[in-house]
């Protein structure tokens, strides 16, 4: 505690007196600090970043240490003292020298500065030393590396606020959830993510290094992740079908920038009903990527970004997910998960509290709630939780239908015969970001004595109408009353262990031809209580698999004409053990043949990005599709274009089975890459080519 006692007096000093302590001088092309984050070194004498979670790390010598920065005074930072983040501070900067640290003992010591808020820019002008002290060899950097893109919740909005205020006071890099992750597998990470960043907006920015300029782009062969974590897609708008599509375009600009990372798609569930966890798994099943996942969170804090130990319950489930993708092996996070786990709640006791002083129940700061700490009395740990005149605390945490849960409580009040009231809810995807009404609420009212007793009360889940996402435990105190909580405990019934019926699956409409391309199949409707979702096998391995769909119907298409295609189909429940039953029996159907004569042959599809080839040299790349008007994949045409902007090149290749030629230049360059490839002509096919039924003829990048 000393040393933040010490750090936040030097900067109220110089503040003050406008005096420095340092005088020694390490310029900022210093090979001895260590930069991490989006950086630009076109001036090494200046070096900045705009990024939140842009930071620099440095071993030094002696009693303190000073920073000059040029960044304007809306900008916040973090300074971490010899890897002391439970007394690390937060601090608005000033433009000039910051003073960070002093009084310390005269040996070596660690800085680590991170930039917690993305205003502006940030110019390194100097560290400050004492008088003939050094900078020695930094950390060693991580081996692992992680990239973060998203939007507001993942760019820590509202960090420190349990109610979602704004104020860049309020906001946060090192707390956040892509921090946390980090630290817990020693990875290095950027945090490329931005407020009211749209799927659209992250295409457009994801190769700069400042946000909201188009220059300087972003060298991607300065960081190859190993890892890119993706939480987007909360404000877009429009129909699936569009918003799917962006998240492809962007999976491929990204794809492109990272060709060995894996890619992962991390949004949250249970704030709206319409939210792109409903359908990112699809994306992923459309890619027929290895290296590409998804994982989901719940959102349980019914604001619009969530807080500290909210962000301690993504890491929670980001870290459980990347453990069993990549086989990495976390330490324990550095902070609570608010988050309860296996129907339980969490930080039940109390023991537990987040930097900015919130413990896990809404809301801390609230009149007549107060978190107390006297481990003599307390009934389970050092602390509980202090409810006076009508004050109530409250925790949401994952639920589902038909479930019952058992809210087991000890209680206390400062007088016999002082009340409190225990409510259970449940409420459904809609729960969003705001204070909606539940579908359903329950209440108990318990009188206590001056000594702790057990309480307990059930309470189930509806079956009926929307599913149910969530349960809120809620305790109020009685109008006049002062009561102690602790050892909250939250179970539910047995998980769902069974299956959808009937198990094994069957068949409403055997797989039968849809003409000549195409073969449509019915599974019989499943029952289980806590849904059903259905997936289409090609067992053959000619056609395509459906992926996990609502709809018992499936129609495959752009198969082969007069061709065998055998299927099965299975089916799971939405439940969190995922219950799947058996297969169906395999059923075989033919496409059709020779109903259709090709008239002409056309462009489909074309895409145009680069690909990085080493070193930060990117060539380009066109890829076509070519169809005939039976929709049928041209085989063997020769496809010719022109790359134009930064290639200048006619290029041309032959389609495979599919239909699809890649077109490469010979040529690569270097940083941002902007051009546009036109096709000129298709040729060999077993029609003509008719350029006026293309459906697209140029794209660019």
């Amino acid at each position: 505690m000393k040393k933040a006692i010490d750090a936040a007096l030097a900067i109220c000093l110089f503040l003050v007196t406008g005096s420095a302590l340092a005088v020694n001088v390490i310029a900022p092309s210093d090979g001895n600090i260590l930069y991490t984050g989006r950086w630009d070194f076109s001036n090494p004498t200046v070096p900045w970043a705009q990024a939140k979670a842009s930071s620099i790390i440095v071993n030094f010598q002696g009693t303190g240490i000073a920073v000059d920065i040029d960044g304007g005074n809306s900008e916040y930072l973090r300074a971490i003292i010899d890897d002391d983040a439970s007394n690390s501070f937060k601090f608005q900067l000033v433009d000039g020298l910051n003073t960070l640290a002093s009084g310390l003992t005269d040996t070596t010591h660690k800085l680590e500065l991170v930039k917690e808020t993305d205003n502006s820019r940030l110019h390194l002008l100097g560290i400050h030393l004492d008088d003939g002290k050094f900078l020695e060899s930094p950390p060693v950097r991580p081996t692992r590396r992680i990239e973060f893109y998203g939007d507001s919740n993942q760019a820590g909005f509202s960090l420190e606020s349990e109610r979602n205020q704004s104020g860049s006071h309020l906001q946060g890099a090192y707390y956040t959830y892509p921090g946390i992750v980090a630290r817990m597998f020693n990875a290095e990470h950027v945090n490329f993510s931005k407020s009211g960043a749209t799927t659209s907006s992250l295409i457009t920015a994801h190769d700069r290094i400042d946000w909201s300029s188009s220059s300087p782009q972003w060298d991607f062969g300065r960081f190859q992740a190993d890892l890119v974590v993706i939480n987007i897609g909360a404000n877009d708008r429009g129909p699936v079908r569009r918003r799917k599509s962006k998240y492809h375009e962007l999976l491929d600009a990204l794809r492109v920038e990272h060709p060995y990372a894996h890619i992962m798609l991390f949004n949250a569930y249970g704030w709206d009903f319409n939210e792109p966890a409903n359908f990112i798994h699809e994306v992923i099943a459309d890619r027929g990527d290895p290296d590409m996942s998804f994982a989901v969170f719940p959102w349980v804090f019914a604001q619009f970004h969530g807080c500290e130990y909210d962000h301690g319950g993504m890491a929670m489930v980001l870290a459980e997910h990347i453990q069993s993708v990549l086989g990495w092996a976390p330490v324990p996070q550095d902070l609570m998960s608010g988050f309860g786990a296996n129907g339980d709640v969490a930080n039940g006791s109390f023991e537990l509290v987040a930097p900015f002083g919130g413990w896990g129940w809404r809301y801390y700061d609230d009149p007549g709630v107060s978190r107390e700490h006297y481990p003599a009395t307390a009934y389970d740990g050092d602390y509980f939780l202090r409810l006076s005149n009508g004050a109530h605390s409250q925790q949401t945490n994952p639920a589902e239908s038909g479930e019952t849960y058992t809210v087991t409580a000890w209680m206390r009040g400062t007088n016999d015969g002082d009340q409190v009231d225990i409510t259970v809810d449940f409420r459904d995807q809609g729960m969003g970001a705001g204070e909606v009404s539940p579908m359903v609420a329950f209440t108990e009212n318990k009188t206590l004595t001056t000594s702790w007793q057990e309480y307990k009360m059930d309470a189930t889940a509806p079956t009926s109408g929307n599913p149910v996402y969530a349960t809120r435990v809620t305790f109020t105190a009685g109008p006049s009353d002062t009561v102690d909580i602790d050892a909250v405990v939250m179970k539910s019934a047995e998980p769902d262990s069974d299956a959808p019926t009937p198990d094994p699956m069957e068949w409403s409409a055997l797989p039968m031809a849809a003409g000549g391309t195409s073969i449509t199949m019915t599974a019989a409707p499943a029952t289980d209580p806590s849904g059903v979702e259905y997936y289409f096998t090609n067992v053959s391995g000619n056609g395509n698999d459906s992926g996990w769909q609502d709809s018992t119907v499936y129609t495959d298409t752009g198969l082969q004409p007069n061709s065998a295609f055998s299927y099965a189909v299975h089916a799971r429940d939405k439940s969190s053990n995922r219950n799947e039953t058996a297969m169906s029996t395999i059923e075989s159907a033919n496409t059709t043949g020779g109903s259709c004569t090709a008239n002409f042959i056309y462009v489909d599809t074309l895409t145009a990005n680069a690909k990085v080839i080493g070193q930060g040299n990117k060539i380009g790349r066109a890829t076509a599709t070519i169809l005939d008007d039976c929709g049928i994949p041209v085989f063997g045409a020769d496809v010719s274009g022109t790359f134009s902007g930064d290639y200048e090149e006619i290029r041309s290749a032959n389609t495979s089975t599919d239909g699809v030629a890649v077109m490469d230049t010979e040529d690569a360059v270097k940083g941002g890459v902007s051009f546009t490839f036109c096709v000129n002509s298709v040729s060999g096919g077993a029609a003509p080519y008719d350029e006026a039924q293309n459906v697209v003829t140029c794209a660019s990048k």
